[in-house]
């Protein structure tokens, strides 16, 4: 149910959790805050510049990541597209690459794969996704797109 706040607008804001013991195939697409606690295998993509994906110690995704703000403590084999900031907390395990523009490494968190600073941003001040990534269709994302 939707609610209207003291201003009479309604929050559309979207918090999708995908609990413990959900496996997802296949490609996401979402706006909001996507938070994983189980398994996905396929491609998670924002599709605003203001998303959030989270993937909790129990998470586990097997496909590319493409999202401003990404915290993972869980484990990834896949890369890991990030515009704004990228948080890696202790027992995280990547297998990929990972593109960011803010990086937190916490001890105990393992990449295997290259870390590249590499988004634009406008009048460095607020980083955007890349409008091409954004705009495909899930299968047409590749680690070469960006």
């Amino acid at each position: 149910m939707l609610k209207a706040n003291k201003n009479n607008k309604i929050n559309t804001t979207s918090n999708t959790i995908l609990s413990e013991k959900t496996k997802f195939i296949g490609d996401i697409r979402f706006q909001g805050c996507l938070q994983i606690h189980g398994k996905v295998i396929g491609n998670i993509t924002s599709d605003d510049n203001s998303s959030t994906v989270t993937v909790s110690s129990t998470g586990k995704v097997t496909g590319d990541i493409y999202s401003p703000i990404v915290n993972i403590s869980g484990n990834i084999f896949g890369n890991i597209y990030s515009c704004k900031s990228l948080e890696l907390s202790n027992g995280s395990n990547i297998d990929g690459d990972l593109s960011y523009n803010v990086i937190k490494v916490e001890a105990g968190s393992q990449v295997k794969g290259s870390l590249k600073h590499s988004y634009i941003t406008n009048n460095n001040t607020n980083p955007t996704i890349n409008k091409s990534i954004a705009n495909l269709k899930p299968k047409e994302l590749t680690k070469e797109v960006v």
